[in-house]
């Protein structure tokens, strides 16, 4: 009886412990949608309409000439273009020779060594892309892994519990029809 009390108990820790393990593994698969979340939400709550028609008004009364255009705007219509390369994952020909020219004239170099920087921080940002892929596939991987461990360790607790249930009724019941006998 004492055995199939302290297989009982060792059976329902393990089984506690799996079940916080796996509350733990999905609220850390929550955390994780919830960080990649914010920083598009964020984004898009600073965006001002107003803004948006007055750097468009701007850039119609300068004909959309880098050179003739402010810094605020060449960086507006910049980080406008890189957004749309990070959304759509690439840009067409008209956005790069555009977005060279504008930064050609920011920084005041030549047009060739600015397309050579942008391909440069293109080739950095997709390879920062990757590694991050990389990274999450690994994690969620690890985390697969871990879950289906628990998830057979829960097991392997509940059957060794069923057994020391089934062993313990039988004697209980053995001892009891035993002493009905004797009485």
């Amino acid at each position: 009886m004492l055995l199939g009390n302290v297989i009982a108990g060792t059976a329902s820790t393990a089984a506690q412990g799996g079940a916080s393990l796996l509350g733990g593994l999905a609220q850390g698969a929550g955390n994780a949608a919830s960080a990649a979340s914010g920083p598009a939400s964020r984004l898009a709550q600073q965006v001002d309409p107003k803004q948006l028609v007055d750097r468009a008004q701007a850039a119609l009364r300068t004909g959309g000439d880098p050179a003739q255009m402010t810094s605020d705007q060449r960086n507006a219509e910049i980080a406008q273009l890189l957004t749309r390369r990070v959304t759509d994952g690439n840009l067409a020909q008209g956005d790069r020779d555009r977005l060279g020219q504008l930064v050609a004239a920011e920084y005041n170099i030549a047009p060739d060594e600015a397309q050579r920087r942008l391909q440069q921080v293109e080739q950095q940002a997709t390879q920062t892309a990757q590694d991050a892929e990389r990274r999450a596939r690994e994690a969620a991987d690890a985390t697969a892994t871990a879950g289906a461990v628990a998830a057979y360790w829960i097991f392997a607790a509940m059957l060794l519990g069923a057994v020391a249930a089934v062993l313990g009724a039988r004697i209980g019941t053995r001892s009891a029809v035993a002493v009905q006998r004797y009485a």
